[in-house]
């Protein structure tokens, strides 16, 4: 701000003085030619007085003009950096800078592929991958206001996968599509190029150019092979390829500071196949009772020594997704790993294979001002099993762990009134619904209350346009029409919330939430007593009218808790649950326990290891909470907040080669966070929160895993792991 005063300061003083010393040298030559053309000297000629003062004017509004240019090209003090769009930006570390979240990286990134293409009609090309990535960036709107007049899978297998209808019928013998232009947004796999080099040569859907934008880095060969594509197909001037590009947006911003992997929806067989208020999880199939496997997720969770199947293919997709999401904010990564995971130090030594050998230019952004690295851990599931078990109580999280949101941001909940009937199908994206992007943090009573006022204020809106209609003028008529758009898109909103925030209450009562949330929180929290706690737990486990899912819960974090203070206490929870829920659910208790367990993980989850974090935890327990509901904190938010001052162990979090040792101990430009098996969305609202305070220093924090998880995807997953550990 004192650079800018200084600046228009000076800028000021240059501008008048100039002015005056324009009219100055103005006026003596006016006069002198006036005086000159009375002696008739041939080399002067006399101007008319009114033709000299329109002239002068000219002269005064190009200066002006010239010097507001100068203020307009003036440079940026400090570093450089290239932003998103190709465009100069300051790259200062201070508070002062502007930081980019990432779903604006995304949506930037598309606009400019759109915007590249030029104009005229255009089709936009996805797969099933990039669907969601474009839809979580753009709105339909956006899209249409860029020309776009269809969304078209790329291959027949992404239009089952996407949902998309391609436009069937047309062969490359119809000329009907020669003038539009495709845009193919996709990931850079081999069946992408393949499905790519069938369109350019004509075999399916033909248009008359294509512009590809690759997700990730593209590998010489696959170039290759669209290159021939082409060139079979036209060569010379007709060639239809006119640009290929990689647009580094090979992960899904599901908000602005969360990313995930995984593009399959979440609800397709588990939270969203059909309600299930008592939170149920997926039919077992086989003779064995094991869960019907739809998604590998679960083969993150495993060691990466079994040789699981799947299992590769998925490590590398997160290590293409990491080193994307540090291709897109442009910043020298250095990728630390939680020390007693295998599968976490494996992706981390693969991503920093990838940007030290085979792209290592790539990645050269360079570090201005003596700024630190971008930090990104990667952090084991394992290291925190607690949260993914807890009943969440803030409405984003609350729809997620009832209901499911897709990685599109789709949810599908019925109608507390008619649960039997299909669900409905919301949007809940923060860009689009101003409601829930106010309110996705707030706990459930807040919720409530928002949802009452807005209601309210609705209602008083809608009587007031009632009023007016026997009375209305026609300017107030059109003024109607204008706004009723708007007005619809509203009633459609405050439809959406009141029958979320209902069904959500009546599932909160049926399962009797609050009373079993409590006694999560008392065994969850460190620094608060759990002795007695196992009465309650164990009533809860005999009580038909608990659900499972709630005496699973409970049992695992008590044994979370007290695993070596009071093993033959967990020992008989256990065995009293095995007599109320299946086999597979003890399965996964036990499994979680073994590698979840106090001597298997890394972190110090209850603060009990060592003398200054028993006084963190009893310093933070007597600073009290506003809800007892939500008193916990995620492990996560404690690991950011070490690692934004410098102070994350390099023994627990270590780095993936000795020399960036020193490093760990100064400030990161910036952190990224991959929790390997899953983010949860208590987490997101962790970082949120701490991106938003002061405690963060500047550090801009960016959480991400292959998926979202909710509590029966995450027993689920611990049961198919099981399963893996024991064998055939």
């Amino acid at each position: 701000e004192e650079d800018n005063f200084f600046f228009f300061f000076f800028l000021r003083k240059a501008l008048l003085f100039f002015v005056h010393f324009h009219s100055f040298i103005h006026s003596f030559f006016f006069v002198s030619k006036k005086t000159l053309s009375q002696k008739k000297k041939s080399f002067f000629f006399r101007l008319d007085d009114d033709a000299l003062a329109q002239k002068e004017r000219e002269r005064e509004s190009l200066l002006f003009f010239f010097f507001f240019l100068l203020l307009l090209k003036r440079p940026t003090r400090g570093g450089q950096r290239n932003d998103m769009d190709g465009n100069k930006a300051s790259s200062s570390s201070s508070s002062t800078t502007q930081k980019h979240s990432l779903s604006s990286i995304f949506s930037n990134y598309i606009k400019k592929a759109l915007q590249e293409t030029g104009s005229g009609m255009k089709a936009l090309l996805v797969d099933g991958a990039t669907l969601p990535v474009v839809s979580n960036a753009l709105s339909q709107t956006d899209v249409l206001k860029r020309e776009v007049f269809a969304v078209e899978p790329l291959s027949d297998g992404d239009a089952t996968s996407t949902g998309v209808v391609p436009l069937r019928g047309r062969r490359s013998e119809d000329s009907s599509l020669r003038f539009v232009k495709a845009v193919c947004i996709v990931r850079p796999t081999s069946e992408n190029v393949n499905a790519l080099c069938e369109r350019i040569s004509g075999s399916l859907t033909s248009y008359g150019e294509f512009h590809v934008f690759f997700t990730n880095t593209v590998d010489e060969h696959k170039l290759r092979a669209i290159a021939k594509a082409d060139a079979r197909k036209g060569g010379g001037e007709n060639n239809k390829v006119k640009q290929i590009q990689e647009i580094f947006c090979d992960v899904i911003a599901t908000d602005e500071c969360t990313f995930v992997i995984d593009s399959k929806d979440c609800f397709k067989d588990d939270s969203m196949r059909a309600f299930d208020p008592n939170g149920g999880m997926r039919k077992r199939v086989g003779n064995n009772g094991s869960f019907q496997r739809s998604n590998y997720e679960y083969t993150l969770m495993c060691d990466p020594s079994w040789g699981v199947r799947n299992g590769t293919p998925l490590i590398d997709r997160c290590v293409e997704g990491v080193t994307s999401v540090c291709l897109a904010l442009k910043r020298p990564p250095l990728f630390r790993y939680s020390a007693k995971s295998n599968i976490a130090r494996r992706i981390a030594e693969d991503a920093q294979r990838v940007t030290s050998e085979r792209e290592p230019g790539l990645f050269d952004f360079g570090r201005r001002n003596d700024e630190g690295y971008c930090h990104a851990l990667i952090i084991d599931r394992f290291d925190d099993c607690v949260t993914p078990l807890l009943t969440q109580w803030t409405y984003q999280a609350m729809v997620h762990e009832i209901f499911g949101i897709s990685s599109s941001n789709r949810v599908r909940a019925p109608d507390a009134q008619k649960l039997s009937k299909k669900p409905e199908e919301f949007i809940l994206s923060s860009r689009e619904d101003a409601f829930f992007r106010d309110h996705k943090y707030d706990d459930y009573g807040d919720v409530g209350a928002a949802v009452k006022k807005y209601v309210d204020d609705f209602a008083n809106e809608r009587s007031k346009t009632t009023a007016r209609k026997s009375s209305a003028s026609v300017d107030d008529v059109a003024k109607f029409v204008e706004r009723y758009p708007e007005f619809r898109q509203k009633s459609a909103t405050v439809a959406k919330h009141v029958q979320l925030v209902h069904t959500l209450s009546k599932v909160i009562n049926d399962r009797q939430l609050m009373k079993v949330s409590e006694i999560e929180q008392e065994l969850a929290c460190a620094g608060t007593s759990v002795n007695g706690l196992e009465k309650q737990v164990e009533e809860i486990i005999n009580d038909p009218s608990f659900g499972e899912s709630e005496k699973v819960r409970l049992v695992g974090l008590y044994c979370l808790r007290r695993e070596t203070e009071a093993p033959q206490i967990c020992q008989h929870l256990l065995r009293v649950l095995s007599n109320h829920v299946g086999g597979k659910r003890i399965d996964a208790l036990d499994c979680m326990l073994r590698r979840g367990g106090e001597n298997a993980r890394t972190s110090d989850l209850f603060g009990t290891k060592t003398i200054a974090a028993r006084m963190r935890t009893s310093v933070s327990a007597l600073k009290g909470t506003e809800n007892v509901y939500t008193r916990h904190v995620p492990l996560v938010r404690s690991l950011v907040a070490q690692c934004a001052n410098g102070k994350l162990p390099s023994i627990e979090y270590s780095p993936t080669w000795d020399g960036f040792t020193p490093e760990c101990s100064k400030k990161p430009a910036e952190i990224i966070v991959f929790i390997v098996g899953g983010a949860t969305y208590a987490e997101a609202r962790a970082i949120a929160k701490f991106n938003a305070s002061k405690e963060s220093n500047g550090v801009t924090v960016t959480l991400g895993g292959y998926s979202m998880l909710h509590q029966s995807r995450f027993i689920e997953n611990l049961a198919n792991v099981f399963d893996e550990e024991r064998g055939p």
